[in-house]
């Protein structure tokens, strides 16, 4: 695939630059690369209703939007603690709540658990150490953004996991269409790279606020 997978504990720092940033308390607002005006959050204002598909929203500027869907904290999978899963502040921690099907977190994977491309991500209840790993996200460093804050893509586990593909699959999130309006779906797909190994579609990588 090019790169080495950087994969992360609770707490440490990447490359550099840690994923703990600015925002709600203990909390990521993640901004899209290709355009930094636009957030990673919750559609249908902010409803952490399970299923509801994730998309892109203005930065904390939408009077409509709720701010604390744009904020993201990271938890240690409990199946793997090599592994994160991401989970909305706007509902509780899983550190708090724990984990499973009667959990109140709200964390984010594909639709259905498949990574194939076009798949959106949606929220939900944030998987225990016997169910899926379709939440579980290996972070990796790309660059510093022209504000100097570090930026990253986020390989699924459950598709890096499959056996049935070789090389593994190298799946990431990103921006549908590289559409940059609010209520764009974020979706799966494969990730771009150029023959340095650099990413080319800044759609799919998110820097950390």
């Amino acid at each position: 695939m090019g790169k080495a997978w950087m994969r992360i504990v609770i707490g440490a720092s990447i490359a550099g630059g840690s994923l703990a940033a600015a925002g709600p308390a203990n909390a990521t607002m993640w901004r899209n690369l290709a355009n930094e005006n636009f957030c990673l959050a919750s559609g249908n204002n902010g409803s952490m209703t399970p299923g509801e598909g994730l998309v892109i929203w203005q930065c904390n500027v939408d009077q409509h939007k709720p701010l604390a869907d744009q904020g993201w904290g990271e938890v240690a999978a409990p199946f793997n603690s090599s592994f994160v899963e991401l989970y909305d502040t706007k509902a509780p921690s899983p550190a708090q709540v724990g984990f499973g099907d009667n959990s109140q977190a709200r964390c984010m994977g594909p639709t259905d658990g498949d990574y194939l491309n076009g798949w959106q991500l949606i929220i939900w209840t944030c998987n225990s150490a016997t169910e899926g790993h379709d939440q579980g996200w290996h972070p990796f460093f790309q660059e510093y953004d022209i504000n100097g804050h570090p930026c990253y893509s986020f390989q699924n586990e459950l598709a890096e996991e499959n056996p049935g593909y070789s090389p593994r699959l190298n799946q990431v999130f990103g921006v549908s269409g590289g559409n940059m309006t609010n209520g764009t779906p974020v979706i799966m797909w494969q990730y771009f790279e150029d023959s340095s190994s650099h990413f080319t579609h800044p759609d799919q990588v998110w820097c950390a606020y």
